[in-house]
């Protein structure tokens, strides 16, 4: 992508229902090639008086030819934008250094976990735990089947399998983290995904991944790893909000 800005004025109008709360912004094909953009690019969303990035996807194709632009609902109140307004939206120069994998990836490519710290926008990756008899045989076989999905995406996935070393009776358990985008490229060539059973994009992706692999004989029990809540039990009191002590007690 140039360092030069380029501006395309659109029409807004209501996102796809399946693109709710995802924060993306579709235009069609032409539209992406006037700006010399690919699917997955970020752009800049500009308002009358705001502006946001968001990651850009291609319209359906009955969609095309319209100089329309479909936006979360979510994108268009931060924005400010109602539906029939038109905004327009610009490229955004990319840092490619900031951007680049580091070279200490290296220690993943071994199935290893890392041991220095590095600068990987984690928030952008889909973290996958999975287990199995033997790791270290299983590993390639995982590497080659996350290659041959990118073969079909014509897109790298930045994929990592490595140990999180633990191992109980016999299991090896370990990590996979692909890069969202290459999850966002895969919902639009797998339409399947969108069927698995989940509330979140992720859970029905790791779920349709699990089922592919299974088809290829590859069982790894795929779960989406979960962040750790805190857990409170019952509900705290304040005194303040009542008038005397007996009837803070009768509501214990």
């Amino acid at each position: 992508m140039s360092d030069t800005y380029n501006l395309l004025p659109l029409k807004v109008l209501e996102g796809y229902s399946t693109d709710i709360g995802r924060g993306v912004a579709r235009i069609d094909q032409n539209s992406l090639n006037l700006l010399s953009l690919s699917e997955g690019d970020s752009v800049e969303i500009i308002g009358s008086d705001r502006k946001i990035q968001a990651k850009c996807l291609a319209l359906l194709p009955y969609d095309e030819g319209g100089g329309i632009i479909r936006v979360d609902p979510n994108l268009s109140k931060t924005l400010g934008v109602s539906i029939g307004e038109t905004i327009t939206i610009r490229t955004i120069k990319v840092d490619s250094e900031k951007n680049s994998v580091p070279s200490v990836a290296k220690d993943y490519a071994l199935g290893k976990t890392p041991s220095k710290q590095y600068n990987i926008d984690t928030a952008s990756m889909i973290t996958i735990s999975g287990s199995c008899i033997d790791f270290e045989k299983e590993r390639h076989k995982i590497m080659d089947f996350i290659g041959s999905l990118e073969i079909g995406t014509d897109m790298k996935s930045l994929c990592r399998c490595y140990s999180d070393g633990k191992k109980t009776l016999g299991w090896d358990f370990f990590v996979i983290s692909i890069a969202s985008d290459f999850v966002e490229k895969l919902r639009n060539l797998y339409p399947d995904i969108d069927k698995q059973e989940g509330n979140l994009i992720e859970q029905r992706f790791v779920l349709w991944l699990d089922k592919r692999m299974k088809k290829k004989k590859l069982e790894y029990h795929l779960k989406l790893r979960e962040i750790p809540f805190e857990t409170s039990k019952g509900f705290r009191l304040n005194p303040k909000n009542y008038r005397d002590d007996s009837e803070l007690e009768e509501l214990r």
